[in-house]
């Protein structure tokens, strides 16, 4: 009897050991110590459920509006470091909004609309896109684009009211590839590799019109493809040119990640 009743103590302990070990193997979104140089690094790969949900949240790497404001918003930054600004934010917000199809539209001519949302239901968009940041109303300076976009931009204090204006889509190209990724602490880090193609019509010494392909926040081309060529070469460029990196920092709040800061690596 006794050697039964120490048999079944040890297989309970075995048991209990077992679904604790079970338990650490599989949680996906615990808090860790954030900050600190003990941070273990871990390799995540992009093609995984959770890589993916966070890449997905980048919208403005395939933005709908391309409002010459904010279109390179990821990407403009006077140093090598940026956080989104409000404005900023709020051209995501309706990005979303609009993409999503969650406000109504109202049709002015073939190029132009516009619709009037709630102000109280853009924060709140704005706020669960990027939770546990103080987002206000009142304080946001939003500048309508000049060309195409959102050229149109009006807070009534219950209100915004926005118009909307469509741009030419060959006038400029973006390319993103997500080259890594991985989880340090409380955050998971995209890098992606980034660049633009510019329209421009020939000159009298060309053929034909061209592409001039650039970094983000660089007035220097790189170099040119010809229109003709683009559709075939423009895949190729991030492997074979000099192409800037960018890591995005998503942070874990309450159980998603939310971008946080955005990084430049320029090529050396």
């Amino acid at each position: 009897m006794k050697k039964d009743k120490l048999l079944r103590i040890a297989i309970c302990m075995a048991v209990m050991i077992a679904l604790v070990l079970l338990i650490k193997a599989n949680v996906t979104f615990s808090k860790e110590p954030s900050g600190g140089s003990n941070l273990t690094s871990r390799v995540l790969e992009t093609n995984s459920e959770l890589v993916q949900k966070i890449y997905s949240k980048l919208t403005l790497f395939n933005d709908s509006l391309s409002s010459d404001n904010y279109k390179h918003a990821y990407f403009k930054m006077d140093d090598n470091e940026k956080e989104l600004s409000i404005e900023e934010k709020l051209y995501i917000t309706i990005e979303y909004m609009y993409e999503n199809g969650l406000f109504d539209i109202e049709k002015i001519d073939d190029k132009k609309e516009k619709t009037k949302i709630n102000a109280d239901r853009v924060i709140d968009q704005a706020r669960n896109l990027f939770k546990g940041d103080s987002i206000d109303a009142k304080s946001i300076n939003f500048q309508p684009a000049s060309s195409c976009g959102i050229v149109g931009y009006l807070y009534t204090g219950t209100d915004y009211e926005f118009t909307f204006k469509k741009c030419d889509p060959k006038l400029e190209i973006s390319r993103t590839e997500l080259k890594s990724a991985k989880k340090e602490g409380n955050y998971i880090i995209l890098r992606v590799k980034s660049f633009y193609a510019s329209y421009k019509k020939k000159s009298k010494k060309e053929k034909e019109d061209h592409y001039a392909i650039h970094n983000y926040n660089s007035d220097e081309e790189l170099f040119k493809i010809p229109s003709s060529q683009l559709k075939e070469k423009i895949e190729l460029i991030s492997e074979t040119h000099p192409i800037d990196d960018y890591d995005f920092y998503f942070e874990l709040r309450g159980e998603n990640y939310y971008l946080t800061k955005i990084v430049h690596l320029p090529v050396q």
